[in-house]
């Protein structure tokens, strides 16, 4: 009967120790960002069927598993609005440059040079042969190309930047997807709960950087392993993995289309690289159109007034402006020869007439004429109102962001609270287990003694 107690109390002894291990465990990884509280699961130990009452006594308790208090549901849905914000977050990083691309100062901005370069024809208007004004007229329309075809290239290049950035993402996204099938891979041959919960963890930290990536979703798969999906479309499949690629894009010169596998532009596609190619694609180019619409507008109606008219010399004037018509806003400047001769702005409508600058009036009035959006708005509208078109979508995309961002922040303290680790319970936890250890050690040293005692009388 002493050995009897004194296993029991051995059994209970190694369960309790085990429990708080558990409990450092969960205390040492208290601050660890996604780390799933986990607790002992303890069963008795029978006695067995045969022999005496006493040998049908029980033999203490065992760990019998250790679970995780992971709320499935709460992290599915986590890992979705991370995805979306992901998404979002790209986008509103994106435009936020656009915005910075389209700041306007007093001094250098396309509105006050437009202005200028009006005044100057009004001032060529009023004294044809005033070569200050022909000179003010050209230097202000130079720095009204300069800067329309700067602010294009900008645009240019950060779609160019957008580009390069998928291909960072891209590895990270491999990557990533690389760990969840060793994961897997580890999981599966795992016969320790304490090994696998702990796998567990780290695979579901990747999966959710995954999300924010590429809005890849998981599908659980029997012995505890996942398969990863990008829509419906699987990128991991237990420990085998299809990388995602990106290849040159003939429809869309200098850009990359994205692959998962041998699939072109995957259905459901989500996350950051969702974000970069619709904002690259989508926004970015519009911008691009209305600066060329701009450009081409602007120089089109100037050079059909300035063609009608005669220069100093009696000659008829040509194009103001020139442009490749492929591509208006990045190639727009005046027309050299006007450059290093502003005698040969045709201010007049009468060759005849040194005098007369009524041609160059007219350039001055287009500053104020309807040429845009179908006769709704003047130069300085039109681009006024692109500006404010970046400013409504930078803004919108911010606040979907910050919406976003506290929809996740909910999320994860509700998940936190279910799942996360309590210095204080495990405290008391810990406390538990230490008086329950304490008193099997009072058992065994009890049971010592009753060996000694029979020692004795023998």
């Amino acid at each position: 009967m002493p050995y009897g107690i004194m296993k029991l109390a051995g059994n209970t002894l190694l369960a309790q120790r085990t429990a708080m291990q558990v409990v450092g465990h969960n205390i040492a990884n208290a601050h660890t960002d996604g780390y799933v509280r986990q607790v002992p699961v303890m069963e008795p130990i029978p006695g067995t069927s045969r022999g005496t009452i006493s040998s049908g006594i029980g033999q203490g308790a065992r760990i019998a598993a250790i679970r995780r208090l992971q709320h499935a549901f709460i992290a599915i849905q986590t890992n979705r609005q991370i995805a979306l914000m992901g998404r979002e977050s790209a986008t509103e990083d994106l435009l936020s440059h656009v915005e910075a691309i389209f700041t306007e100062f007093t001094e250098t901005g396309i509105v006050d040079n437009l202005g200028r370069m009006f005044s100057a024809f009004e001032q060529i208007g009023t004294d044809p042969t005033d070569l200050a004004a022909r000179q003010e007229a050209v230097v202000r329309a130079e720095l009204l190309a300069d800067m329309i075809r700067g602010r294009q290239e900008s645009l240019h290049s950060l779609r160019a930047d957008a580009d390069n950035r998928l291909f960072d993402q891209v590895s990270e996204a491999n990557r990533l997807a690389y760990q969840i099938a060793d994961f897997n891979k580890k999981i599966g041959e795992a016969s320790n709960d304490a090994v696998i919960n702990d796998l567990k963890g780290l695979r579901e930290a990747a999966m959710s950087r995954l999300a924010e990536l590429t809005g890849a979703y998981c599908i659980e798969q029997p012995n505890d392993q996942i398969d990863v999906l990008i829509g419906g479309r699987r990128m991991v499949q237990l420990a085998e993995v299809t990388e995602l690629g990106l290849q040159p894009d003939p429809a869309n010169p200098g850009m990359h289309k994205l692959y998962l596998g041998s699939i072109e532009d995957p259905a459901g596609l989500g996350g950051a690289l969702a974000g970069l190619m619709e904002a690259r694609d989508g926004q970015i180019i519009d911008y691009i159109d209305r600066m060329n619409t701009f450009a081409a507008t602007l120089a089109d109606e100037i050079n059909a007034l300035h063609s009608a008219g005669f220069d100093l010399n009696g000659v008829a004037g040509g194009d103001f402006f020139t442009y490749n018509p492929a591509g208006p806003a990045n190639s727009l400047q005046v027309n050299p020869a006007i450059a290093a001769d502003p005698q040969l702005i045709a201010a007049a409508k009468n060759a005849a007439a040194i005098g007369d600058g009524s041609n160059a009036s007219d350039i001055a009035q287009l500053r104020n004429t309807k040429i845009f959006a179908g006769g709704l708005l003047n130069p300085t509208e039109y681009y006024a109102d692109l500006i404010a078109q970046v400013g409504t979508d930078t803004k919108a995309a911010a606040d979907i962001v910050l919406a976003r961002e506290s929809v996740v922040q909910s999320l994860r303290a509700n998940y936190q609270a279910l799942s996360g680790v309590s210095l204080d319970e495990e405290a008391v936890e810990l406390l538990r287990y230490q008086q329950v250890y304490n008193a099997a050690a009072r058992l065994l040293q009890t049971s010592q003694e009753l060996m000694d005692a029979l020692f004795a009388i023998s």
